[in-house]
């Protein structure tokens, strides 16, 4: 293709290759799938081809050479395809946009500018770990279709991709740095970034292997998940030793129903392993995973909301778990522009778990100002409060037999800054929103509702984690909060510089830092 697609005018030598095993995987599948049609071909289907019925000279030349002849016609369209694939799949990075093209007959571009991407992310998978190879996720404002993500490529680009985005995104560089050294490997182009463009790092907190398994055992899922799952192993042991494996199709109904329950709990212990949360001038970087790792850049005020909880048999320990909301987040990347690769890329956990110290610091990386002059003693309120004190409106008593197990903790608070919104029984919650993270506001009031007269009060935000709802608001307090909220949220505010956050960030860590070094 001769003419330049791109409204920028992208040079030609500005569009870069990802790296030839790209396409490994679906040629890989593409192979097995090759090889097992040909084995069946053998064993079952040799006289559809050169049996009866079949043209003579595949019956004079016999069935292996045939069968092993289609098999190579099939691989090398396959592999001339992936070829063709890879060859017409590039990108490109000005100091505006991150640039996508790809396809064969049907050609397509996409970009995402840079002033809208939420997160960047690096994506690992266990053979990817052990080879180098990666991918940069592109978390871009406006949803799933907006993102890009990018590869296979070398570890030591990603880093560099990744830097460079991040420093375009968060404004402390403005153009793209001229090459330094060398250049990468032959299709690669060269490196986009020098390694001084990687902002340097702070670690905030970082989750032992030991305070991971001791938290998941001391979740009553995880606990109840783990019996449930050993339980069906132990009684298909049982039935195996007194009556023998009659039936495979209910040992295997049993096997699975144990290992579909077990799967679900080390699903969390693989995502987590090796938690690390870390600040520096780009955002927060969080790495976590064992056998997939990733890596989450999440640049200044780009999360809208957070959540602290505290099951029952956590109190003990003393510790907190965070989730937040973040703008562009999601689930999984289908990637169905990008090639149909699929990645899990969400990072919707600030801190696995932690002690209240560090969910002070979590809270900090969030909120530029809870909006009190006592922020301690309105964190306890929330940590542990229940009905109203200085700060907390509570429900009205006549919504006690709505809500009759939370009502001693259900409340809300609205300061200069945020809403905060406390809830939960056994399990402890509470949530903390930015006023100027709210998109719009909502009141609805049930038949039940109206007949205690009460009303639920929502702040709606991107979608996410952090439940939002302030619920069996008494109805003139909840049409007054409703109110106040919307006015609120329409107040634009100046966004926090990445140099301010950084050093407010450091200092809530190091006055945290000393408080427990006092305490102790």
């Amino acid at each position: 293709m001769s003419a330049d697609l791109s409204s920028d005018g992208i040079a030609p030598e500005d569009w870069k290759y990802l790296h030839p095993l790209t396409y490994l995987p679906r040629v890989a599948g593409s192979l097995g799938g090759v090889a097992a049609a040909t084995v069946w071909a053998l064993q079952w289907g040799r006289a559809r081809v050169v049996g009866e019925g079949g043209p003579a000279w595949a019956a004079s030349v016999g069935s292996l050479p045939v069968l092993l002849g289609l098999a190579l016609v099939a691989v090398g369209v396959l592999l001339a395809f992936s070829y063709l694939s890879w060859r017409m799949t590039r990108y490109a990075i000005t100091p505006s946009a991150v640039w996508f093209r790809s396809g064969i007959l049907s050609r397509s571009q996409r970009h995402a500018r840079v002033s809208r991407i939420q997160s960047v992310n690096l994506s690992y998978s266990l053979l990817g770990r052990i080879v180098g190879l990666g991918y940069l996720d592109i978390e871009v404002a406006g949803g799933s279709e907006s993102s890009i993500k990018l590869g296979l490529l070398p570890s030591s680009r990603l880093e560099d991709l990744r830097a460079l985005l991040l420093g375009l995104a968060s404004g402390t560089i403005d153009e793209l740095v001229p090459p330094a050294g060398p250049a990468r490997a032959a299709g690669q182009g060269r490196p986009l970034a020098q390694a001084t463009l990687e902002a340097p790092e702070r670690v905030v907190f970082r989750v032992s292997v030991l305070e991971l398994v001791g938290s998941m055992l001391a979740t009553m899922s995880t606990v109840l998940a783990l019996a449930i799952g050993i339980g069906l192993c132990i009684l298909n042991a049982f039935l195996i030793v007194s009556v023998g494996v009659t039936s495979v199709m209910s040992f295997a109904a049993i096997m699975f129903g144990a290992v579909s329950v077990v799967a679900g709990v080390w699903t969390r212990f693989d995502r987590e392993f090796g938690f690390t949360a870390a600040i520096s001038a780009d955002g927060v970087r969080i790495r976590r995973g064992l056998t997939a790792r990733r890596h989450v850049t999440i640049p200044p005020g780009r999360i809208h909301a957070l959540s602290v909880s505290q099951p029952l048999l956590w109190r003990l320990f003393g510790w907190y778990r965070v989730e937040i909301t973040q703008a562009g987040n999601r689930t999984s990347s289908e990637g169905e522009k990008n090639e149909g690769m699929r990645l899990d890329v969400a990072s919707d956990v600030l801190l696995p778990v932690g002690s209240r110290a560090e969910v002070a610091q979590a809270i900090a990386m969030v909120v530029p100002s809870l909006g009190v002059d006592e922020p301690d003693r309105f964190l306890e309120s929330l940590h542990a409060g229940r009905r109203a004190d200085r700060w907390m409106t509570p429900i009205p008593p006549s919504a006690r037999i709505l809500d009759p197990l939370t009502y001693a903790r259900r409340a809300f608070a609205l300061t200069d800054t945020v809403l905060a919104i406390r809830g939960g029984w056994l399990t402890r919650t509470f949530s903390i929103i930015p006023l100027s993270r709210i998109q719009s506001v909502s009141m609805r009031q049930g038949p039940l509702q109206g007949w205690r007269g009460v009303a639920s009060v929502r702040a709606e935000l991107v979608p996410g984690r952090v439940p939002s709802l302030a619920a069996h608001v008494e109805a003139s307090r909840a049409l007054d909060l409703w109110s106040r909220l919307s006015v609120a949220s329409k107040s634009s505010r100046d966004a926090e510089p990445p140099e301010r956050w950084l050093s407010r960030v450091g200092e809530v860590v190091d006055a945290t830092l000393a408080s427990e070094a006092s305490g102790a």
